[in-house]
C-alpha cells in the first residue's frame, strides 16, 4: 500500500514537473534539512556561465524566491545553437535520426532529474507549501545544462560524420527495459534520499560475496548497496543517465576517437583490449559495434556489476568478450599482454595511493607502443567556469576521494610510471586523456598540466 501511495505521487509530481505540459515548480526551500543550502549553492554556480557578474543580485536569509523571467539572451541563444545544430543535420536520413533518438533521451532523462528533485520536495513533508514559480536560479540552471548537452550531441554528431564511429542505436538500445528502470528507480530514490540526509554511506548487504578493499566498501552517491549486488547493477545505467541529462553515452563515446586513430596503423584481427572498470558495460555496446573483431577482456571489482555486462551484451554472438573480475591496482594478466587500455569513471573514486598502484599495473600490462585511453571526470581549471560546481559534487553526494582527484597533476602521475602523454580533450564534464607507452624507456622531466 506504501509503494501504490508513493507511486501516485510519482504520478502527481510528474504533471507538476513536466517541462512540456505543465509549469515548472520550484524545488522548496527545504531540498533537505542537511543540505540545502549546498543545493542552492550547486545551482548558483551550474548558472555562474550564463548570468554575468553585472547580472547578480546579492541574497540575504529573508529574501523570498519569487519567479522571475529568464535572461532573454540566455534562451535566444540557446534557440540559435539549436537553429544551427538542426541546419547541419536535417539533410541526411542519419541526421534525422540522430536528433530524434538525442531529444528523445534528453529530453527523457532531464524531465526525470526535475522530477526527482520534485519528489525529494514531496518527501520533505511540503505538500502543504504554497505552490511557487521556478525559482531564476533553477531556471538558469535548466537552461545551462540544456545548451551543455547541447554541445556534447554536436560534438558527438561531428565524430560521427567524420568516421570516427557509427550512429549509435539509441533510442532502441536497452530501452525495451525503461519502464521498469523507471518504476525501481522512482522507489529507490527514499531510500538514496534518506541515506543522504543521515549520511549513511555504510549499508551494504550483510554477507558479500568476496573480499573487497576497505576504499569500496561504501554507498558511493548513497546509492543501495553501493556496487555490490545485483539490484544495484540493474539500475546503475539509469542513475548515470538521470545524473548526466541522458549524456552519459555520449561522453563516454569520445574515447572511441583515439581508438579510432589507434586501429588505422594496426591490425585489428590481432589486437587486445583491457576495460578496466566496465561496470555494466556502458560503452562495451558501441566498442563491439565498431570493431567486432577487437578481442576484449572486461575487468571489474563488482560480480554484479560483471554479470549485469555479461547478460546485456549476450547478443553479441560473434564478438570476442570476456569478463574478469578483479582489482585495478593488481591485475591479474601478465607483462606487455594488451594493445589498448580503456579506463572510464574509476580514478575519482580510488584513494590517491591506489591511483598510483592502478597506473603502474596499466602500464606493466600494456604492450610497447601500447595506448592508454583514460576517460574520467574534468579536474580544476579544465573548465575555469565549473571549478566551483566539482567541489560541491563530494558534498552532495558520497564521493570522498573526488577532492583529492580534482587536483591531482594526472599528466605527472601517469608519466612518473613510464607513459608519454599525447593528447587531451573534454565534452562537458567528462575529460579523455591518451597516453602512450614508449618502445623503450626514455628519461625525460615530468611536465606540468
Amino acid at each position: 500500500m506504501s509503494k501504490f501511495l508513493f507511486l501516485s505521487s510519482c504520478c502527481r509530481a510528474i504533471l507538476q514537473s513536466n517541462p512540456v505540459f505543465g509549469h515548472y515548480q520550484y524545488i522548496g526551500k527545504k531540498f533537505t534539512s542537511k543540505s540545502i543550502f549546498q543545493a542552492r549553492q550547486y545551482v548558483q554556480v551550474s548558472s555562474s556561465a550564463v548570468v554575468s557578474e553585472s547580472t547578480k543580485k546579492p541574497s540575504t536569509a529573508s529574501s523570498q524566491v519569487r519567479s522571475v523571467p529568464l535572461r532573454e539572451s540566455s534562451l535566444e541563444e540557446t534557440r540559435q545553437s539549436w537553429r544551427e545544430f538542426l541546419q547541419s543535420i536535417v539533410n541526411s536520413p542519419e541526421g534525422v535520426g540522430y536528433l530524434a533518438g538525442a531529444s528523445l533521451r534528453v529530453g527523457f532523462f532531464t524531465m526525470m532529474s526535475l522530477l526527482a528533485l520534485r519528489i525529494v520536495d514531496d518527501m520533505n513533508q511540503l505538500r502543504n507549501s504554497r505552490k511557487r514559480s521556478i525559482s531564476p536560479e533553477l531556471g538558469r540552471l535548466i537552461v545551462n545544462m540544456l545548451k551543455e548537452c547541447l554541445v556534447a550531441c554536436r560534438q558527438d554528431y561531428d565524430n560521427i560524420r567524420r568516421g570516427y564511429y557509427k550512429l549509435p542505436a539509441f533510442p532502441t538500445r536497452r530501452w525495451s527495459s525503461i519502464l521498469p528502470s523507471t518504476f525501481n528507480y522512482l522507489l529507490d530514490l527514499r531510500m538514496v534520499q534518506s541515506r543522504r540526509l543521515g549520511n549513511r554511506y555504510k549499508e551494504l548487504p550483510q554477507q558479500l560475496d568476496g573480499d573487497y578493499p576497505d576504499y569500496y566498501k561504501r554507498n558511493f552517491h548513497y546509492q543501495t548497496d553501493g556496487y555490490l549486488s545485483d539490484y544495484s547493477a540493474k539500475l546503475y545505467e539509469y542513475q548515470v543517465e538521470v545524473l548526466f541529462n541522458g549524456v552519459a553515452d555520449t561522453m563516454r563515446r569520445q574515447a572511441l576517437v583515439p581508438l579510432f586513430e589507434y586501429v588505422q596503423t594496426h591490425s585489428i584481427k590481432q589486437m587486445k583490449l583491457l576495460h578496466v572498470a566496465c561496470g555494466t558495460g556502458g560503452i562495451l555496446s558501441d566498442l563491439v559495434e565498431n570493431y567486432p573483431q577487437l578481442r576484449i577482456v572486461n575487468l571489474d571489482l563488482s560480480p554484479y556489476y560483471l554479470r549485469e555486462a555479461r547478460k546485456r551484451h549476450d547478443s553479441y554472438r560473434n564478438a570476442y568478450l570476456r569478463f574478469v573480475c578483479g582489482k585495478a591496482e593488481k591485475l591479474d594478466f601478465g607483462d606487455n599482454s594488451f594493445d589498448v587500455l580503456l579506463n572510464i569513471y574509476l580514478f575519482h573514486e580510488l584513494p590517491p595511493d591506489i591511483r598510483e598502484k592502478a597506473a603502474t599495473e596499466f602500464f606493466r600490462v600494456l604492450k610497447p607502443g601500447g595506448m592508454l585511453i583514460f576517460v574520467d571526470s574534468i579536474q580544476e581549471n579544465d573548465r575555469s567556469d565549473l571549478n566551483r560546481l566539482l567541489q560541491m559534487f563530494p558534498q552532495l553526494y558520497h564521493e570522498p576521494y573526488y577532492p583529492s582527484y580534482i587536483k591531482m597533476d594526472l599528466k605527472k602521475l601517469f608519466e612518473s610510471v613510464g607513459f608519454q602523454y599525447s593528447n587531451r580533450y573534454i565534452s562537458w564534464v567528462t575529460k579523455v586523456c591518451v597516453f602512450y607507452k614508449p618502445f623503450q624507456k626514455v628519461s625525460h622531466d615530468v611536465g606540468q598540466t
